[in-house]
């Protein structure tokens, strides 16, 4: 379901689970909606008739981000595949299956308009381009971690970049959170922190970049 303002409003586009809703970065009346293996894009200003319907999946979408010039969209799946839709034309520009299975979040990297980052069920998390369709740098989080006691397996539920494009963050299924840096120009990411602060049986499933130093974290107890 998805709810609109002023008048709050609930309407389902498809009949089927909507699992991620975003705007437009550079228009904001307009509104894409994940919902099964499609992804829907609506007028905000009138959401009675989708004006087109993006399939190019042939697995459950987990999430789905517009780059920051509002040109491109980019999607996974349950299969682990990342898609990357040309707006303008609402053609698939690349197809890249760079994880074990699910691939659970996939976001742009700002400033750098071609590559992306994705996380999935493999524990691995993938520096793509899209443009290229294969993977320019792999970040495996470990299945252990010293000193602590691992109760859930570090999967990739959810990755965050800094609006500047200096840190990322992903968040793990064993109840942690790591911070990369990105670096130069053409350089990779390299690990910057890692926040064990969550008790033992948390899972991490969603954060969010607020400044260089804060972030918003939800968990969910599994245990």
């Amino acid at each position: 379901m998805v709810y609109t303002r002023p008048s709050p409003d609930c309407w389902n586009p498809s009949g089927e689970a909507v699992n991620c809703a975003v705007f437009n970065t550079r228009d904001t009346s307009k509104l894409y909606i994940a919902a099964d293996s499609k992804v829907y894009s609506y007028d905000q200003r009138n959401l009675g008739e989708a004006l087109q319907t993006f399939a190019f999946h042939a697995d459950e979408i987990n999430e789905i981000s517009v780059d920051e010039k509002g040109q491109y969209l980019v999607s996974c799946d349950d299969s682990g595949e990342v898609c990357c839709v040309e707006l303008s034309r609402a053609k698939c520009v690349s197809k890249v299956t760079p994880h074990d299975n699910i691939c659970a979040s996939v976001q742009w990297i700002p400033s750098r308009s071609a590559e992306v980052l994705s996380g999935g069920m493999d524990c691995k998390i993938h520096h793509l381009s899209v443009y290229k369709a294969r993977p320019l740098q792999t970040m495996s989080e470990p299945m252990e971690q010293q000193g602590v006691h691992i109760v859930n397996p570090p999967f990739v539920n959810s990755i965050a970049l800094h609006p500047a494009c200096r840190y990322a963050a992903a968040a793990l299924g064993s109840g942690a959170v790591n911070v990369w840096r990105l670096g130069g120009r053409k350089a990779g990411f390299v690990e910057f922190r890692n926040l064990t602060k969550h008790t033992q049986g948390l899972d991490v499933s969603s954060l969010q970049i607020i400044t260089q130093w804060y972030l918003v974290v939800t968990t969910a107890s599994f245990t």
